[in-house]
């Protein structure tokens, strides 16, 4: 039966949550500095606190994200990579392979560079809320901004700090969507890595992990266990592309590839 080997399993895993772990660590710090904005809504020095203090932290966790893509990326990579040389020996890996490594962690740090600009703007829809507030109180004497600041404490408690919709639609908060990401990212290292070493070895056919849950999708259940072509040159078998087209590894799928 095809499955990822326990170590390819548990350090994705290890990594995932590494990467987790540092954006809930974030979420406690940017919700202490809102609240403590929106507990004194009628000091302007507090917004500007929050300004600075939010764009500390948002430095921080996106360097934080940069290494964790490039070490992650590395490790699991190099790691699929070293399983296909266990069943097809060992080979001098050529320039490609590196660039390949490279390439996949740019291509992940975008995505937190995303999810960096959403936390940008909720925060700066927040300081202008409470601006406009201020000013109009200044203006009638109303005194609204209290109110303005409990609803969204209140907006905070039921969504979080982000709150977010994705490319199609999906509602996420900051920790649940870069848990996926996590997940995705770490996956696709490993993919990329035994495709990339495979075709150095000239191996086109690989095979489907067969892992299966209770929660394992239709599309899922159509490719799991198929043995499929990298490249579309062995007659008779669908290409790895005909199975991401057909909707496996889509977002938290367990299913990898490995070597015949």
């Amino acid at each position: 039966m095809a499955k990822l080997t326990v170590q390819q399993s548990s350090l994705s895993s290890a990594q995932a949550k590494r990467l987790v772990q540092m954006y809930e660590g974030a979420e406690k710090d940017l919700l202490k500095e809102y609240n403590s904005a929106l507990l004194a809504a009628n000091n302007p020095q507090k917004l500007a606190d929050l300004q600075r203090n939010t764009n500390l932290i948002r430095q921080e966790v996106l360097a934080g994200s940069r290494i964790w893509c490039d070490e992650a990326i590395e490790m699991l990579f190099d790691l699929a990579a070293s399983e296909v040389d266990k069943s097809l020996g060992s080979k001098e890996a050529t320039p490609q392979f590196q660039k390949a490594k490279e390439i996949l962690a740019d291509n992940a740090f975008e995505s937190f560079v995303e999810v960096d600009s959403v936390i940008k703007r909720r925060v700066e829809q927040v300081i202008r809320l409470l601006s406009m507030e201020q000013l109009k109180g200044e203006l009638s004497a109303r005194d609204t901004l209290e109110q303005v600041a409990q609803a969204q404490k209140e907006k905070l408690a039921e969504q979080g700090i982000t709150g977010f919709r994705d490319a199609a639609g999906k509602q996420w908060n900051i920790v649940s969507y870069v848990e996926m990401l996590g997940q995705l990212v770490t996956r696709e290292a490993m993919i990329e890595g035994t495709e990339i070493r495979a075709l150095e070895h000239e191996q086109d056919l690989v095979q489907i992990t067969d892992e299966y849950t209770s929660y394992t999708c239709k599309n899922c259940l159509d490719w799991k266990g198929q043995i499929v072509s990298l490249t579309g040159k062995t007659p008779g078998y669908p290409t790895l592309d005909d199975a991401r087209a057909g909707g496996i590894f889509h977002p938290n799928c367990i299913h990898n590839i490995v070597i015949l």
